[in-house]
């Protein structure tokens, strides 16, 4: 793993972090046009290896989630390198714009090509971030 690789995820999620603060940036450019993203998990938010079009869809819509110029910090606690993958585990503070507070921890899965991000991986607890920040009530069956 090139410390290229981990140069590029850095800066991805500096400016996605920033995006979400309100500064006009684009953090998409990092991104491979083939990329491939995936949050795991079964609540409405999940998704399954969605093209890069469909993630900047759902980041618009985050984005709108999250209350304008409010810090929004991804901050990376520990990183595993290998080759081409970066693993990061991380936190992620921020207010919803609802008022609820994020703070959420999140394991991070990239690979990276020619300075390009080419697959992301997102490991988080879903429920806590539908209602923290999309507002939804997640309820369960009783077993």
């Amino acid at each position: 793993m090139s410390a290229t690789s981990l140069a590029v995820v850095r800066e991805y999620l500096r400016r996605i972090g920033l995006a979400y603060e309100g500064v006009t940036i684009d953090p998409f450019e990092l991104l491979h046009p083939e990329m491939r993203y995936t949050l795991t998990g079964t609540t409405p938010d999940a998704c399954r290896s969605i093209s890069v079009a469909d993630y900047k869809e759902l980041c618009r819509r985050a984005g709108r989630m999250i209350k304008t110029g409010a810090v929004f910090k991804i901050i990376i606690r520990s990183v595993i390198e290998d080759g081409d993958r970066v693993l990061l585990e991380s936190r992620v503070r921020g207010e919803g714009a609802n008022g609820r507070p994020y703070n959420n921890q999140y394991i991070m899965i990239f690979r990276v090509h020619d300075g390009l991000i080419t697959e992301f991986v997102e490991i988080c607890d879903n429920d806590y971030l539908m209602c923290s920040l999309w507002g939804a009530d997640v309820s369960y069956p009783v077993l």
